[in-house]
């Protein structure tokens, strides 16, 4: 195995092979093998921590003709970025209320979740790790999470919005609290940026195992110039002023760490994919340059195949498989097929350095999950269609996978496509868009005029009229409806051919999930029909508008209520912290418009 990276060897030893040898290039390597045994000869699921499924004991064990070997073929680097952790914080326990606009959230407790989060994706061999939102290493507590992931072998890099581990906001708190209220601009003044990425860049240098983001934003995750009003206007300035940033950021990582042979990355995200297209930004040779899908579709988007491509340099792809605010978050809604005509576009442009996937709370999104991670091994063996046939036996046996398999297929089959273009389901209505649509009828029967707001997922609002907009919501769920009834009638037969023992991940996994969204459609459909109404200005109406609304929040009154079947054992809590979908908030805000 001399020069490889991360490959393992299993192989029997001994007379009558009564051992077997694990051997691994490099600690990794090792770790795989180790895993890989597990699964194989084991038979332990990579996914057994969330499944509740342990593997049937063994009474006897045969190491005579065992002879197993692999290592990356596909991507070099591959990981997941942990994001929009609200679920995961609220079931540690330790959750603030104000998650969804603190800039300086909390990690206490969140290390014991991070936990089964790192064996896992060892076990589906990956070997990088973006462990939450807005870390603090100066924090004891989020400095216990760096170690743990150090400690479990894993390769740690930071959030987008945050080189070398600052967000911009702690920047600005950083000079507050020293006293300095003046506006934050690193047009005007780097040298005050450069101080905390300094402070910042010492604590990381600690560890050997980071993967250092690069870049400049503002304070939100959006470009440096909608905060900065001394920022330049034009593409090549705005190119430049992030390329300096860039350059200084290299420098004070090399001055922390003692030499200059660390990784590094530049995730470009919105503008940054604009720039780069436009030949404004440039970066060092030995940054990778990671290109990134957009969120609302899990597509990459044209500027990603636009981009002429040095020769020589390293570029990978991040990834969404969940993706706030626009969804999919609390529900699966990206297909298989979808992401593997992705990232196989990724792979033949050249974009296999690297592949990191946003998977959020991860429980939800265990089957795009595993997928991303069986591609960024081996692309070529990870084909979707086998994959999902292995993935229902696997997950619930050879005698339930048919049915479970019709389950999933029905189940991805009813959201409805908001846009189909260059692909079929290219945009679909998911669980972040109809909290979107659930607020903006709400505002509507409140007597608020429609408005489109500047947001990223500009097709969901795309409308001149507020009545062509109810129009097209109400039409829209309604062709869905029937859609989803399918996929439950499919779900509920499947059930019935499931094992017992392997029931409650089937039931965590697809048909909460499925009441869920099924739940928010219908939401948005009777809540269209009661703003129709209010709209056509009739009073004989008025008790049929308040019905319709009441049904709404009944519908996802019953969604909160079976949802509770995805808290049993371990699970305790594990919707204690949705404050991004949401769901009680809604409920709320419906109840009110019926004068609750």
């Amino acid at each position: 195995m001399d020069g490889k990276k991360e490959h393992y060897l299993i192989q029997s030893a001994g007379e009558e092979g009564c051992h077997v040898v694990i051997v691994g290039s490099d600690t990794r390597g090792a770790i795989y093998g180790i895993y890989e045994f597990s699964r194989v000869i084991l038979g332990i699921n990579p996914l057994y921590l969330w499944t509740g499924h342990t593997a049937a004991a063994k009474e006897s064990l045969d190491f005579s003709n065992i002879s197993l070997t692999d290592g990356p073929h596909t991507f070099s680097y591959r990981g997941w970025f942990i994001n929009d952790e609200d679920l995961l914080l609220g079931w540690t326990g330790k959750f603030d209320t104000n998650f969804e606009n603190n800039a300086f959230t909390k990690h206490a407790g969140y290390v014991n979740a991070l936990e089964p989060i790192m064996e896992t994706a060892l076990r589906l061999k990956q070997n990088l790790l973006i462990p939450c939102s807005l870390l603090d290493i100066l924090d004891p507590l989020d400095e216990e999470l760096v170690r743990g992931v150090a400690e479990r072998g894993l390769l740690i890099s930071q959030h987008h919005i945050e080189p070398l581990g600052v967000f911009p906001k702690r920047v600005l708190r950083y000079w507050q609290e020293r006293g300095d209220r003046e506006p934050l601009s690193y047009t005007n003044n780097p040298e005050k940026y450069e101080e905390v990425w300094r402070l910042y860049a010492s604590r990381w240098a600690r560890y050997d195992n980071v993967v250092w983001q690069l870049g400049l934003r503002g304070m939100g995750d959006k470009p440096v110039w909608a905060d900065d009003p001394y920022a330049p206007v034009t593409d090549r300035e705005r190119g430049q002023l992030i390329a300096g940033a860039i350059a200084k950021q290299l420098e004070i990582i090399t001055e922390a760490v003692g030499h200059n042979t660390f990784a590094s990355t530049a995730t470009l995200w919105m503008e940054g994919m604009e720039l780069l297209k436009g030949g404004h930004l440039s970066f060092p040779k030995e940054t990778m340059i990671i290109q990134a899908d957009f969120g609302p579709t899990q597509m990459l988007g044209d500027s990603f195949y636009e981009v002429n491509r040095e020769l020589g340099r390293q570029y990978g792809v991040y990834y969404h498989v969940a993706f706030w605010s626009c969804g999919p978050h609390l529900v699966q809604g990206t297909l298989p097929q979808k992401i593997h005509y992705n990232l196989q576009a990724a792979v033949q442009e050249g974009n296999t350095a690297y592949l990191v996937v946003n998977v959020t709370n991860i429980r939800e999104m265990l089957l795009g999950t595993q997928y991303t991670a069986a591609i960024g091994w081996n692309l070529e063996t990870s084909q979707p269609e086998p994959f999902m046939r292995e993935w229902a036996v696997e997950h619930y046996g050879q005698q339930g996978s048919v049915a479970a398999g019709h389950a999933y297929q029905a189940y991805f089959d009813a959201f409805h496509s908001l846009d189909n273009r260059g692909y079929a389901g290219r945009m679909l209505l998911m669980d972040g868009m109809c909290r979107r649509l659930i607020v903006k009828l709400t505002a509507i029967l409140n007597g608020q005029p429609f408005r489109k707001e500047e947001i990223q997922n500009q097709t969901l609002l795309a409308f001149n009229q507020t009545a062509d907009f109810v129009l097209y919501y109400k039409n829209a769920t309604k062709e869905a409806l029937p859609k989803w009834d399918i996929a439950l009638n499919e779900a509920y037969l499947a059930m019935q051919e499931i094992d017992e023992d392997r029931k409650e991940f089937f039931i965590t996994n697809l048909v909460v999930q499925l009441s869920i969204i099924r739940s928010l459609y219908r939401a948005v459909y009777q809540l269209s029909i009661a703003t129709e109404s209010v709209l056509a200005g009739s009073k004989k109406e008025e008790r049929h508008i308040r019905v319709r609304i009441l049904e709404a929040a009944a519908e996802l009154q019953q969604a909160s209520i079976i949802r509770a079947h995805a808290e049993r054992g371990i699970w305790k809590g594990w919707y204690d912290g949705d404050v991004l979908l949401n769901l009680s908030d809604l409920i709320c805000q419906i109840r009110e418009c019926a004068g609750e």
